[in-house]
C-alpha cells in the first residue's frame, strides 16, 4: 500500500531477511508476514492527505538526498500515472506543487530545500515546534537560491493555510508537498486531520514566544 519504488526494496530487505532467518531454523507465520507487507501503513512516508475542496497533501518526512530523491521520483511517478488515464503524458503535463519544507539541526536543509524547490510553483519555509528544528528564516535563505518569492511561516498550521491561499489563486496548483523533517510532517498532519498534539515542555521551542504571521522573504533575503 506504500508509495514509491524504494518501499518495494524495503520489503524485499525484509523478505530477505526472513529467509535468512528461516534458513538458519526459525520458524515463523509465512502468511503472516506476506499479511503485514501488504498492510502496511506509514503515516508521513509519502502519506496522501485527500480532503474535500483542497489540493492533495504529501506528507513525507525525507531529511536527506536519499529519501529526497525517493520521495522526487515517487511523486513524479504518481502524478503521471494519476494524469495519464492510460497513456503516458510528458512531465510538464502533470499538476505543478507548491512546497513546504522545513528542517532540523544537523541534516543537510540546504541541499534537500533546493531539490524540490526548483521544481515547485511557490516555497514555504516553516520549522516545527522541536528545540531542533532550523528556524524558519534560515530555510528561507537556503530556499532562495531556487529564485522562487519565498513565503515565511512560523509554523506548521499557518503554512498550510497560506499554502491553501496561494493555490486557491493558482487553479494549476493540485498538490502540496510538506516535507525536510519528520516533526514537519507529524504536525502537518496533526493540523489536517484533527489531532490532538503531544506537547511536552522538555521539547518546548526555545526562541518563539508566539508564531508569528505569514512573511514574504523575497526582500528580506535580498
Amino acid at each position: 500500500k506504500l508509495l514509491g519504488a524504494h518501499q518495494i526494496d524495503n520489503a524485499r530487505t525484509a523478505a530477505t531477511t526472513f529467509n535468512v532467518l528461516y534458513r538458519d531454523g526459525l520458524a515463523f507465520d509465512v502468511n503472516a508476514a506476506i499479511k503485514g507487507i501488504s498492510d502496511t501503513v506509514w503515516p508521513c512516508r509519502t502519506e496522501i492527505v485527500d480532503q474535500p475542496d483542497r489540493p492533495l497533501v504529501v506528507l513525507d518526512g525525507a531529511h536527506n538526498d536519499a529519501s529526497l530523491r525517493a520521495l522526487r521520483d515517487t511523486i513524479q511517478s504518481w502524478e503521471l500515472a494519476r494524469h495519464s488515464n492510460g497513456k503516458r503524458r510528458g512531465a510538464d503535463e502533470t499538476s505543478r506543487y507548491g512546497l513546504i519544507i522545513g528542517a532540523t539541526e544537523g541534516h543537510d536543509h540546504q541541499k534537500t530545500s533546493l531539490d524540490l524547490a526548483e521544481s515547485a510553483a511557490f516555497a514555504i519555509a516553516t520549522q516545527s515546534r522541536h528545540p531542533k528544528s532550523v528556524h524558519a528564516s534560515n530555510v528561507a535563505l537556503s530556499l532562495s537560491r531556487s529564485g522562487l518569492e519565498i513565503h515565511q511561516c512560523m509554523s506548521l498550521g499557518t503554512a498550510l493555510q497560506e499554502a491553501f491561499k496561494l493555490s486557491a489563486i493558482n487553479s494549476d496548483i493540485g498538490l502540496i508537498i510538506v516535507t525536510g523533517s519528520l516533526f514537519v510532517a507529524a504536525e502537518a498532519r496533526e493540523h489536517l486531520l484533527g489531532i490532538e498534539p503531544e506537547l511536552y515542555d522538555d521539547l518546548a521551542q526555545p526562541y518563539i514566544s508566539a508564531y508569528e504571521d505569514t512573511v514574504s522573504t523575497r526582500d528580506k533575503i535580498a
